[in-house]
């Protein structure tokens, strides 16, 4: 489901557009534009061709024009016009897994490659009488004289973001550039800035991560410009290559937390979205914090780097090895297992696969750890205010598993002989 603001598409332009004055076209009187080529821009949604003769006599021949998608007030992705390499290129912007997605986007592709013009049913178009400061950017960063671009807007309220793909004329894709709309985006983007910084330390991870190619202010905000890939996506279920990698990133850090540390920070995520939950979660968060204080307070929990957002639609396939990018929720000390938990009930959630690495059993501790991050990944859901479909998803899976435990408790089945993976799918689409 997309979200809907009316300005949104207005906040997306101004992000892109930078540090510099806006003016709209048409217009009665001619903007007074000042003698600095980069310090005005005319923007117009849906230009008529007197509207671009009318910006080219002004002098604003510098310009950019893009396709939204699926529309003006769901301003969700924006591909360039007229050129077809370039436009091709930027449909890899958005890589979906979903059904509906992906047959919306083979349209859009099938009407490029055929030359119709009807995919685009919304037009903008932004000129100037010289390069933008985003251009500006690219060029120092990649040489690239003449950059084009794709827009893709987030669908998170509170960690809305907007994504740019920067690339040649030839299509050739330069990298990913992340521009926070909100406050809490740009601290999200920050931390993955910083993360990626510190894991470029270690040689044996280089292969699996994007490169910095600049991190720092743009326009009183944040902006992170990174390498692309250009492999395909990962594959959907837990194999060797997801485990392989995880190996190579357990092995940057390892510790053992005090499970009553980790539970007290649950405990606070968990408080701090009490506003936004549904009563229905009350009594659930109660009891996986007492269960869990009971199992893990007195242990230590293996921990390391976490991902934290792990899951196909963030995975690449490069050379035999797994990419990995989006490490906004990245942790460098969190329980190891949150990783391949969050992998399993993401796809289990939204594509309906299956349990996950075959045979495995859960020990003792993760089986509450399990827990803790299923109440976690929800607070965090809950308060980004997403899509309620993950949401509801985890309250429905929390419930089955503490009444299996529950159950296993009352005949003195011992802990951890019980395969949780299959809790995550097995019954909840009976």
């Amino acid at each position: 489901m997309f979200d809907c603001e009316s300005d949104l598409l207005d906040r997306a332009l101004d992000r892109f557009v930078g540090p510099v004055r806006r003016g709209a076209l048409p217009g009665g009187d001619e903007p007074q534009v000042p003698n600095d080529a980069a310090a005005f821009a005319l923007v117009s949604v849906e230009p008529s061709e007197a509207v671009r003769i009318d910006a080219a006599r002004r002098g604003f021949t510098h310009v950019h024009r893009w396709g939204v998608l699926p529309s003006r007030k769901i301003p969700r992705w924006m591909l360039p016009l007229g050129n077809r390499s370039a436009a091709m290129a930027a449909t890899r912007i958005y890589e979906p897994l979903a059904r509906t997605t992906r047959i919306m986007k083979s349209l859009v592709i099938r009407g490029m490659q055929m030359g119709w013009k009807s995919w685009a049913r919304h037009e903008v178009l932004i000129a100037s009488r010289g390069p933008l400061p985003l251009e500006l950017l690219v060029r120092q960063v990649t040489g690239e004289p003449h950059p084009m671009f794709a827009l893709s807007v987030g669908n998170q309220r509170t960690m809305r973001k907007l994504t740019v793909l920067a690339m040649r004329p030839d299509g050739e894709i330069l990298g990913y550039m992340k521009l926070p709309l909100t406050d809490a985006a740009t601290q999200r983007v920050r931390n993955e800035a910083a993360i990626l910084q510190r894991l470029w330390n270690y040689p044996a991870l280089r292969p699996h991560l994007p490169r910095i190619l600049y991190a720092g202010s743009y326009n009183e905000s944040y902006l992170l410009f990174q390498s692309p890939s250009m492999g395909p996506l990962g594959p959907t279920g837990l194999v060797g290559i997801h485990e392989k990698f995880l190996q190579v990133l357990w092995g940057v850090h390892r510790a053992e937390r005090p499970g009553k540390l980790l539970i007290e920070e649950v405990a606070l995520q968990w408080e701090q979205c009490a506003a936004q939950r549904e009563n229905e979660w009350e009594e659930l968060g109660q009891e996986v914090l007492r269960r869990s204080t009971r199992a893990l307070g007195q242990v230590t929990i293996p921990s390391g780097v976490m991902h934290g957002d792990f899951a196909p639609w963030n995975t690449r396939v490069e050379h035999g090895r797994l990419f990995l990018f989006d490490w906004e929720s990245a942790a460098w000390e969190a329980p190891i297992a949150w990783d391949i938990f969050h992998f399993q009930v993401q796809t289990a959630c939204f594509l309906k696969k299956g349990r996950g690495f075959s045979g495995r059993q859960w020990e003792g501790t993760e089986e509450m750890s399990f827990l803790l991050y299923l109440l976690s990944s929800a607070a965090q859901l809950i308060a980004e205010g997403a899509d309620r479909t993950g949401i509801n998803y985890r309250r429905e899976l929390l419930t089955k598993c503490l009444s299996e435990k529950t159950s296993q408790e009352a005949v003195g089945v011992p802990a951890g002989r019980k395969r949780w993976d299959s809790a995550i799918t097995k019954g909840l689409y009976d």
